[in-house]
């Protein structure tokens, strides 16, 4: 058999199957069933510290190098996400997982997956070419239908498949299959409602071609039961584009009434003391809107029912004047000024049209934005003159 050397002598078979260590005295490599960290840190007599080590270790072909760069990362992970100075960090840990997301095996890309999750478990999972592969895309099918696979995992896993899809992800028929059966489970779940919602948009958008008539059609009426369900927050953003790519525009404009299905989206809502920022939105189809739009705060009743209205409050927008109005397409960062909104919680949306005759507005019908909810707080205990602020904090499911 054919042997290219590897760093510290080591041979590896072309094929990439074996990896053996020298061992002079013998005519032919000696057999290493596999490679761990501390024989290759033997036989490359390697500082752990090094740089050197690493690349030896990424050197060894997959499979057996894996195992390796999964072990060395478990060894050194906890140091090195200290940033102590001596480390190799980030760039030993970039160029290990990069070498876990290239390899052919689906079950490397996974851990590399969990890993980068584990040290920012509060961002969404964007890297979508490990997981386009449709043999990665099964692998992750499968991972879903594990019984002690933990919520986190389930949804690094839908966040996965999402990812993977946007990327250009070309599922199985069986694995489509699978999709179209588990995704709406997950969506019923509250606590994987967005991550699988998020899944059935990429497939959609990619997919509609090759979906069943018959799967497609009870998606739709899955979603339009959670889309009427669904009160406020960033699920009905998704949920709106959802309606679009499998029923088209006229499907949204029949459930929300917006002309020609516009969809008006609220997205990273924050609270800043008595401001209220965020960015504006068009989804799907996007028109051009010339006046201001009409910034509306509805306050509800513990029984959900509207008990006023405001519609006065000082917006700003950026840039700082609305001038030639808005194309469409890109977002409008926004600010509005909180004061004068009563203690209690304010149902929040935005409504917008435009000016000009024929435009495919006629009757000046109001194109409106999905709902967020906020809860106002007096920033002083009770009695305090009401002058003083009030505090904002969006409430996000």
């Amino acid at each position: 058999e054919d042997w290219r050397i590897l760093p510290g002598g080591w041979r590896g078979s072309t094929g990439g199957e074996q990896i053996f260590e020298p061992d002079l005295a013998a005519k032919s490599p000696l057999s290493v069933p596999m490679l761990t960290w501390d024989t290759l840190m033997v036989s490359t007599r390697s500082n752990l510290r090094s740089a050197a080590a690493l690349r030896a270790v990424l050197s060894v072909p997959a499979g057996v190098r894996d195992h390796g760069v999964l072990d060395w990362i478990g060894r050194n992970c906890g140091a090195l996400q200290n940033r102590h100075p001596e480390s190799v960090w980030p760039g030993a840990s970039t160029a290990a997982l990069e070498a876990l997301y290239s390899s052919p095996i689906a079950a490397s890309r996974w851990a590399a997956a969990r890993i980068e999750k584990r040290a920012e478990p509060n961002l969404a999972f964007k890297r979508g070419e490990p997981f386009a592969q449709p043999e990665a895309l099964d692998y992750l099918v499968e991972i879903l239908a594990k019984s002690e696979i933990s919520s986190v995992d389930v949804i690094l896993c839908l966040e996965a498949i999402a990812a993977g899809m946007d990327a250009g992800g070309k599922p199985f028929p069986s694995t489509l299959e699978a999709f179209a059966r588990v995704l709406p489970e997950k969506a019923r779940d509250k606590s994987t409602k967005i991550p699988a919602i998020s899944a059935m948009l990429s497939i959609a958008r990619r997919m509609d071609a090759l979906l069943p008539g018959q799967v497609r059609e009870k998606w739709l009426e899955a979603v339009l039961e959670w889309y009427g369900a669904e009160k406020q927050g960033p699920a009905l953003g998704l949920l709106a584009r959802l309606l679009v790519a499998l029923g088209g525009p006229e499907a949204y404009e029949k459930a929300k009434g917006n002309p020609r299905g516009v969809i008006l989206l609220v997205e990273d809502l924050v609270a800043d003391s008595t401001r209220l920022k965020g960015i504006l939105r068009q989804a799907g189809t996007a028109v051009g809107i010339q006046e201001k739009p009409v910034f509306r705060f509805e306050r509800l009743d513990a029984m959900g029912k509207v008990v006023a209205t405001k519609d006065d409050l000082v917006v700003s927008f950026e840039p700082a004047e609305w001038r030639a109005g808005w194309a469409g397409p890109g977002v409008v960062p926004f600010s509005v000024e909180t004061r004068g909104l009563e203690a209690g919680r304010w149902k929040l949306t935005i409504r917008a049209k435009r000016a000009e005759v024929g435009s495919g507005n006629a009757g000046g019908a109001w194109w409106v934005s999905e709902p967020w909810v906020i809860q106002c707080k007096g920033k002083n205990p009770a009695g305090q003159p009401e002058s003083v602020p009030l505090v904002v904090n969006p409430e996000i499911p």
